[in-house]
């Protein structure tokens, strides 16, 4: 365009120099240097917009060790390798990971202004919002723990052995002054959701700064009687303790393993990353390498029930 314009320009020019004719349609254009320049900037960026990738930003929150951000495993966690798996294997969008706050990501993914994504349980998201993939990770449910030295005044509490499976509703309309630490913006799964949301008074929210160290330390000090973790969160957080300072039993409201979803900003291009998002797990979710990037992380005890559920679900997503 500005090639034709400044043969026009050219062309006038030279038409009341040489006093020709405005209708003399004879003369000819030919381009100067610098409309050859213009018109060879405009041909590399017209070439550079068609070339460029949508960008995904990934968000990464502190949980260890599903997200390892400043140790010498940085980035060898379950969800940064899950991520950097999933990355690999969309080359055609550009990828972009940064670290923030549970509260940001929530509302990060509702801006449709940016494609963002990140993987989490389900969420009570708006859905003209956010979008959800099929899951994409199953994860060893929640259990109740607290520090070992508390071992026979909870039993003496509760009525029973703790290694027995409980039911945390009836331990809580049973002793009803029963306090239970649990993490800000958690999801602990639909069962145990309902149960904080029916009984708040029995749960104490800390932020998500505060880890499983300090909550079995809120125990300890009798500050709370349980918290709810992770199982393998805590088996990371106490590796090198020559011995195990928490006690942890299963809830009878607790499915066997919570499935986790990748949620993205529901935008024309986060439909497809959907769609591309859900081939991936269709195409991995029976490989073994797929499977280790949980079970490495796992304690041992728990393997064998965990590939159990595994190949439970499974047939599910193929």
């Amino acid at each position: 365009l500005l090639l034709f314009y400044d043969c026009k320009l050219n062309r006038i020019s030279n038409m009341i120099s040489n006093k020709v004719s405005i209708f003399n349609t004879s003369p000819q254009c030919v381009p100067n240097s610098t409309s050859l320049c213009v018109l060879f900037i405009l041909s590399c960026l017209l070439s550079m917009s068609a070339s460029a990738k949508e960008k995904i930003h990934w968000a990464k929150y502190e949980i260890k060790p599903l997200f390892l951000m400043q140790e010498e495993n940085a980035n060898t966690g379950m969800g940064d390798e899950l991520l950097a798996l999933i990355q690999r294997s969309l080359p055609q969008y550009e990828h972009q990971n940064y670290t923030t706050v549970m509260a940001r990501i929530l509302r990060d993914l509702q801006d449709t202004k940016t494609l963002t994504c990140s993987g989490m349980l389900p969420r009570n998201l708006p859905a003209d919002k956010v979008l959800s993939s099929l899951p994409v990770l199953q994860l060893p449910n929640h259990s109740l723990q607290f520090h070992h030295s508390r071992l026979a005044e909870i039993e003496q509490l509760i009525g029973q052995p703790f290694n027995k499976p409980m039911s945390l509703e009836a331990l809580i309309t049973s002793k009803p002054e029963i306090k239970i630490s649990i993490t800000k913006h958690r999801s602990y799964g639909k069962k145990i959701n309902h149960i904080i949301k029916q009984y708040p008074a029995n749960f104490i929210v800390y932020p998500a700064q505060l880890n499983i160290v300090d909550h079995i330390k809120l125990t300890k000090k009798r500050r709370v009687a349980f918290t709810l973790e992770y199982p393998f969160v805590s088996v990371y957080a106490f590796q090198n303790d020559a011995q195990q300072p928490y006690r942890s039993t299963k809830l009878l409201e607790s499915q066997e393993h919570l499935l986790a979803y990748i949620l993205c900003t529901n935008t024309q291009v986060g439909r497809q990353v959907i769609a591309d998002l859900n081939q991936f797990i269709k195409s991995n979710w029976l490989t073994l390498s797929y499977r280790r990037i949980v079970e490495r992380w796992l304690p041992h005890s728990s393997i064998a029930l965990y590939r159990l559920q595994y190949e439970k679900i499974r047939d599910k997503y193929q």
